[in-house]
């Protein structure tokens, strides 16, 4: 009886939270639409003033106060409804992704794409994560043309290692990088190679810079990012390779983008 009410669950759900992610969250609707369907995409718009999350076709459910301040509590909000939502959404799928408006998940060429991987192998294992950096020596990102046709080099950072996809249940640590057992150690995970979570936080200056920079977004302290007072701060931010070794990354290098992955995104 309980094999076959599992057989009755939809195959894979995708979901994130998003706060003005004009720039980002088409690009992911898009990538992610395409492999699971558009009915299987759920955005939980935590606030977004930027028209973003208007008239999509996925599903949209809003949360939080439009006045709320980027504080502990706040991020305690949002990672008490990413648990929520996942729970809510294994009740229904076999599979559930939870991935940001930057992450995009894909495979080696040993898999037609992620849909096969998930089919063949399910969730045992955590991602491989990638950053892209833009380089002095490339263009502003054309965001209306494939994005990894026009860099060439990222970097292999293992806090971006996650295991965001899952069958059940999961006690993920605060951005999803780590998970916790029952005595809230650090579970060691099942690292893949042919599944790549390829992280595009960097992956333009100008629009990084957008974000992140207070002079050039003044509501930024209103709305949840980490602040750079200071261009030079955050420009010396944005090319250093080993920045997140503060946070636990191994020391890392630059490398060439496969030129296997260059029309996925």
């Amino acid at each position: 009886m309980k094999g076959e009410k599992e057989k009755m669950k939809k195959f894979c759900a995708v979901f994130g939270i998003f706060r003005n992610e004009y720039r980002f969250l088409p690009l992911w609707i898009k990538y992610y639409s395409n492999l699971f369907g558009m009915e299987n995409l759920y955005i939980l718009d935590h606030c977004s003033t930027d028209g973003s999350t208007k008239d999509l076709e996925c599903n949209v459910e809003a949360f939080g106060k439009p006045e709320i301040r980027y504080s502990n509590r706040c991020r305690n909000d949002i990672y008490n409804m990413i648990i929520k939502k996942h729970v809510e959404l294994l009740k229904e799928y076999e599979h559930v992704i939870c991935v940001d408006a930057d992450e995009f998940i894909f495979v080696t060429p040993k898999y037609e794409n992620l849909k096969e991987y998930i089919e063949v192998k399910g969730d045992i294992s955590a991602c491989t994560g990638y950053e892209i950096i833009q380089q002095p020596d490339e263009n502003d990102l054309d965001w209306d043309k494939p994005i990894l046709n026009q860099r060439n080099k990222w970097i292999k950072l293992n806090t971006y290692n996650k295991k965001v996809i899952v069958s059940e249940k999961t006690n993920w640590s605060k951005g999803l990088h780590y998970l916790y057992g029952k005595e809230k150690n650090i579970i060691k995970q099942e690292i893949d190679e042919d599944l790549i979570l390829c992280h595009l936080h960097r992956v333009d200056y100008k629009h990084c810079k957008e974000k992140y920079l207070l002079e050039n977004n003044p509501r930024a302290k209103d709305i949840g990012f980490p602040l750079f007072t200071k261009k030079e701060n955050f420009d010396n931010y944005f090319v250093d390779i080993n920045y997140h070794i503060t946070f636990g990354a191994t020391t890392t290098k630059l490398t060439r983008i496969p030129k296997e992955f260059k029309n996925i995104i």
